[in-house]
């Protein structure tokens, strides 16, 4: 049975209140939890949108703690430094998630993203390619089919 709008506006809802009441606590509460790495991404997110670099440094190198195998600290890392205006920094995590793991493909489209933005539209182009074949990849395992709209908005470049 699909869950209602309501219900599903009520658990998010429910959702942000225990996202709040887990940022009141200190990291050496939530350090080792499984809550460690969102915990990290909202603090190093929000010292980002206060401009506070420094803050977003210590955050984001704990994030990179919390998970240093995994390729999504590395593409969540490269939001917050895209947040703060660090492109060239954003690009480096971006590579690095890539390499932990290739088929992780919000990354692919991230960096040829930022990539087409600087003019690099060919080397955009094959990551776009990479990322779809990768997602391709992974929605055959859960016997899904991407849509050609789907296929569309992922090749969109600003």
């Amino acid at each position: 049975m699909e869950e209602s709008k309501e219900a599903f506006q009520a658990r998010m809802q429910d959702y942000e209140k225990e996202h709040l009441a887990r940022l009141q606590k200190n990291w050496e509460e939530v350090q080792g939890t499984e809550w460690a790495q969102v915990y990290c991404l909202s603090k190093a997110g929000i010292a980002a949108k206060n401009n506070d670099k420094e803050s977003a440094d210590v955050w984001i190198a704990r994030l990179l703690e919390t998970a240093p195998t995994e390729g999504k600290s590395y593409f969540l890392a490269a939001m917050v430094h895209r947040e703060l205006g660090e492109e060239a920094e954003a690009l480096a995590k971006l590579g690095v998630a890539i390499l932990l793991d290739p088929s992780y493909y919000p990354a692919h489209s991230a960096m040829a993203k930022l990539l087409f933005a600087r003019g690099a539209t060919d080397v955009a182009q094959i990551l776009l390619e990479q990322g779809w074949k990768q997602k391709v990849k992974l929605e055959r395992v859960f016997l899904t089919r991407p849509s050609k709209e789907e296929r569309q908005r992922f090749f969109t470049l600003p």
